[in-house]
């Protein structure tokens, strides 16, 4: 080889940027991940609120169902994002 230090150089440079390249990739998919929990579980939290104005009024099977709903929603979200707030979402 002629340059040999050149190849090595430009070897470890392509490394670096594919390196650089999945770890912004994975942050990206991190993030992503993150803004989906968060909208799946405001989704159930705004199912268990609907139930509990529909307890108020006395409606008990939609107040079932709305309750319902936002248990599986829940049970979705740290199925799905166990590492996602685990302690709030285990909470409802």
């Amino acid at each position: 080889m002629l340059f040999p230090s050149l190849l090595t150089h430009k070897k470890s440079a392509t490394f670096a940027t594919l390196l650089i390249a999945v770890f912004c990739g994975f942050s990206a998919m991190t993030a992503m991940g993150n803004d989906e929990a968060s909208r799946q579980y405001v989704a159930g939290y705004m199912q268990w609120k609907e139930g509990e104005e529909a307890e108020k009024k006395k409606d008990y099977r939609t107040a079932l169902d709305k309750f319902n709903s936002a248990s599986a929603i829940f049970d979705s979200v740290y199925a799905s994002f166990p590492d996602w707030q685990p302690r709030v979402v285990t909470y409802r």
